[in-house]
């Protein structure tokens, strides 16, 4: 039987996307897959249709085989597995995104996001405590960076204030010292 992962660090994306999956219908899209990202779009893509692409083959079969009943139920109801040679030459920009999740190759996300930003009314980038994303991030109306779990993750958004989002990680993570 094969076992998650349960590593704190892997899974600190979640804080973000699950609201963001919440607050949205449309499509989405993620970018590299992983053991909890990709269990959770199969859950979404009972309703919606998501997209994971990936350009190892060896990683992508190892996070199907961690949900062997989901994957064979969801590829045909909505979560569509794309193996790709490379992001940059990928179909990406066939539709409009309602969440955009970046956890690929760290050398390729700005390049991404970029790509994306007009595509997507929710970015999210994972691994953002390297500097070179804050370029693409500060060009996003609005952006929100979850800091409270390394790695870092942080939403852009040019359609969508992200103050429901700040509000609702504030509940989740209050300040210290705060009364609850």
């Amino acid at each position: 039987m094969n076992s998650i992962p349960l590593h704190l660090e892997m899974g600190s994306h979640l804080h973000v996307l699950l609201p963001c999956l919440l607050r949205t219908r449309g499509a989405v899209l993620e970018l590299g897959c992983g053991c909890y990202s990709t269990a959770i779009l199969s859950l979404y893509s009972q309703s919606r249709y998501c997209r994971t692409v990936e350009t190892n083959s060896f990683w992508l079969q190892k996070v199907k085989n961690f949900f062997p009943n989901w994957c064979a139920v969801t590829e045909w109801q909505g979560h569509d597995f794309r193996l790709v040679e490379c992001y940059r030459t990928a179909m990406l920009e066939d539709r409009f995104w309602d969440v955009v999740f970046i956890d690929q190759k760290a050398d390729e996300r700005a390049e991404s996001a970029y790509r994306l930003r007009t595509r997507s009314r929710f970015t999210i980038i994972h691994d953002t405590e390297r500097d070179y994303l804050d370029e693409i991030l500060n060009g996003y109306r609005y952006r929100y960076d979850f800091r409270e779990i390394h790695p870092h993750t942080s939403v852009g958004s040019d359609t969508d204030d992200l103050v429901w989002l700040a509000e609702h990680i504030q509940c989740m993570f209050p300040p210290h010292g705060a009364v609850q």
